[in-house]
């Protein structure tokens, strides 16, 4: 017997000693590696994408968006959709055809869907339903400062990335007694566990060498608790990640003097929403920022090939849902005794390699490909900034930049390339700066700068 079926079928009893159901082979045919790339809906040789205006200044920031695409060439078609609870344009109807759509793209850009402050009878907003309805459970900030745009902090370079279905966000709430409004926080071991397992993959992925799990704890010694202890178990899966801990205001107060010391933070669903900001705020605002949503079904092992020994990835393949993590973490160590393990960086670009099958060699070890549902690309701070409305002043920098990580997503690299050169060749020149960036150009006068720039050889 092969050493790779001794593997298989100790591992096997493994899981079936823990009762958690049959044993998934580590093969293709079991769990495909569909990659967001290669199920995207194409149409006439177009990429289709959904785009959700939203509200505010939204509409006007996807007319930008479409305008530079038309002028790059980009071959993209949009599939348009409007849900708006404060323009009356929201309906369970509408969210359905919203999902289907997003379903069947894979991919969309969205604007900010605005909150209304009042009760409706309806806790839970149709953003946060649709966030739930597509598991979008990981938010994505990189926080990147601009060449060419003078801010306190230079050089950050950051990422927040934050669990978004669950926690203050749950939307129970209740009024126990006249006067006394009770809300719930919900804490799971399963989410916390797939978020944390979803920022080790992500640094493992982008090069990044530490992790920063931004809690509460001290004071919610239950539900804050249960996340750090969750992200302090798939930490041990990373040992060539640096792993540390920060309380939330602590992490507040660090983010202002010395942002530099982050690489990579992960949280719960409202500290992330409130560091987002912070952080946004420390390169220019939310004009600047892109971010996006992710949803991920599963993760699958893949075997690489050094011209030395062959290694394999333990990082992230057994999901929590159906086998819990003790039992992911003796799968690692059994599978480690056989083949030297690596969880180091992965910043290579390749096709994903098909089951067990060779791979070429790769420099940096190995890595965990998601099998992605739906990703989402919106501007890293959510705000309507409803005030602007029809004033041609929004910065549009931030949905440019999250529509080119959407197209570098589909594989368009060039136009991606092409576009976010011309943006930050724009910012860098400093000649057209909207109001908000410290200048007087309208939104019209930025694209217009935008789409002149429209050349390879612009580089920044």
């Amino acid at each position: 017997m092969s050493a790779i079926s001794s593997v298989r079928a100790v591992a096997g009893a493994l899981l079936r000693a823990q009762g958690r159901g049959a044993w998934r082979t580590l093969s293709a045919s079991a769990a495909p590696q569909q990659t967001l790339r290669s199920q995207t809906e194409k149409h006439e040789g177009l990429f289709k994408v959904t785009m959700l205006p939203g509200d505010g200044v939204g509409p006007e920031l996807m007319h930008s968006v479409k305008e530079v695409f038309k002028a790059a060439g980009v071959p993209v078609e949009f599939d348009e959709h409007h849900l708006s609870e404060v323009q009356n344009m929201a309906s369970e109807e509408k969210l359905d055809e919203v999902v289907d759509s997003m379903k069947e793209s894979k991919v969309a850009i969205i604007g900010k869907i605005h909150t209304p402050m009042e009760y409706k009878g309806e806790l839970a907003s149709y953003d946060m339903r649709l966030r739930r309805k597509l598991d979008l459970f990981a938010n994505v900030v990189h926080v990147n400062s601009l060449p060419g745009f003078k801010t306190r902090h230079n050089n950050l370079d950051l990422v927040i990335i934050r669990e978004q279905t669950e926690g203050e966000y749950s939307s129970l709430e209740h009024e126990s007694v006249k006067g006394v409004i009770e809300c719930l926080k919900i804490i799971t071991r399963d989410k916390s566990q797939r978020i944390a397992k979803f920022a080790f993959d992500y640094a493992t992925k982008k090069g990044r060498s530490k992790v920063t799990a931004v809690h509460k704890a001290n004071i919610m010694k239950l539900g804050d608790g249960l996340f750090l202890q969750c992200c302090e178990e798939v930490a041990e899966l990373y040992p060539k990640i640096k792993f540390d801990t920060m309380i939330i205001d602590n992490c507040c107060m660090q983010l202002v003097q010395n942002p530099h010391q982050f690489d990579v933070l992960v949280m719960p669903n409202l500290y992330g929403n409130i560091i987002d900001n912070l952080a946004a705020g420390l390169v220019g605002g939310a004009g600047v920022v892109p971010g996006e949503s992710y949803s991920a079904e599963y993760a699958v092992f893949e075997m690489v090939r050094d011209p030395g020994v062959p290694r394999l990835q333990c990082s992230t393949w057994v999901t929590s849902p159906v086998h819990p993590l003790s039992v992911t973490q003796q799968l690692c160590t059994l599978v480690s005794v056989i083949f030297p393990v690596s969880c180091h960086r992965a910043g290579r670009s390749r096709e994903p390699c098909p089951g067990w099958g060779w791979t070429p060699p790769s420099p940096h070890g190995s890595s965990v490909e998601h099998g992605l549902i739906v990703v989402l690309f919106m501007q890293g701070a959510r705000h309507p900034f409803a005030q602007a409305v029809g004033r041609n002043i929004a910065n549009p920098t931030a949905m440019l930049l999250s529509a080119a990580n959407m197209l570098r997503h589909l594989n368009l690299e060039y136009h991606s390339n092409v576009i976010s050169d011309a943006v930050k060749r724009v910012i860098k020149v400093g000649k057209v700066r909207t109001r908000d960036m410290g200048g007087y150009s309208t939104t019209s006068d930025f694209i217009k700068s935008v789409t002149d720039n429209l050349h390879p050889h612009y580089g920044v």
